[in-house]
């Protein structure tokens, strides 16, 4: 893949003190920058997602829609991965009531009518000809927890199921290759990367307005690579014939500008 040099994108991470983080700010780990989105009305939300009392990535979380807008997270080592598990799907009770705990639960555990107002649920996608595609891949992830954690609705969209088990799960897998071999490593020898996944809205809906089916799929990550800052993004439609597009970070924030009128990307 063609890697572009981005330092001004890159310097956001490595010096926060250039940015107030005001967003997120209890998982603010995960951004390049976190933006400014208070006082934008209820229709966006900001989950910090928690499973088993830690934090494991972020999510922004359009409630209109009932998908994310994108998850934000941390690249982890799998090297010495877990196997897949199969978890039952599980939800986000704060878009319930604040007031709830912050872990992820099931439904069966959170026995609350207004959970649909909120959120997807997985009735949603029985019988609907899509996957339930996750944006913080399980592939990503290195522990058993960790992996569990993707597994909430509030990490996925209606994908396409060619697309889904077919080019986006080769990008997944040649990403994590990619980032494992070449991105700079911690003291303890695990590559550091950051990376944000996020879907465009389409103009289809699932269930009779109940969960919109995105348009485009979009994906981007940042690391040094040789002592350079490096970013990737690529875009592709949510199809079966779709073909993933590299695409600066230029073009992809300014396609996303068209779809929203409020600063909500973590970009600078």
């Amino acid at each position: 893949m063609r890697l572009q040099s981005q330092l001004c994108f890159f310097a956001c991470i490595l010096l926060p003190c250039l940015t107030e983080f005001t967003e997120f700010k209890n998982c603010k780990e995960f951004f390049i920058r976190v933006p400014n989105i208070n006082n934008q009305g209820e229709q966006y939300k900001q989950i910090c997602q928690f499973y088993n009392n830690a934090v494991r990535f972020a999510t922004l979380y359009d409630t209109k829609r009932r998908i994310p807008v994108y998850s934000a997270y941390v690249f982890e080592d799998v090297s010495c991965q877990e196997p897949r598990p199969t978890p039952t799907w599980m939800i986000e009770p704060q878009l319930v009531d604040e007031k709830l705990q912050k872990n992820m639960m099931t439904a069966g555990q959170l026995k609350n009518p207004a959970v649909m107002q909120s959120q997807a649920v997985i009735e949603d996608y029985e019988n609907s000809g899509f996957d339930k595609g996750h944006l913080v891949p399980v592939c990503h992830r290195s522990s058993k927890d960790s992996k569990i954690s993707t597994f909430t609705l509030t990490n996925a969209v209606p994908q396409n199921p060619s697309f889904n088990r077919g080019k986006w799960r080769v990008q997944e897998t040649e990403l994590k290759a990619y980032i494992m071999k070449n991105c700079q490593k911690d003291q303890n020898n695990k590559p550091l990367a950051k990376l944000i996944t996020g879907a465009i809205p389409g103009n289809n809906w699932v269930k009779v307005d109940r969960v919109n089916i995105p348009s485009r799929m979009w994906s981007a990550f940042t690391c040094v690579v040789n002592n350079t800052n490096v970013v990737f993004a690529n875009i592709a439609d949510n199809n079966q014939t779709s073909n993933l597009k590299e695409i600066s970070l230029t073009d992809l924030k300014n396609e996303l500008k068209k779809h929203y009128n409020i600063d909500i990307f973590p970009f600078p």
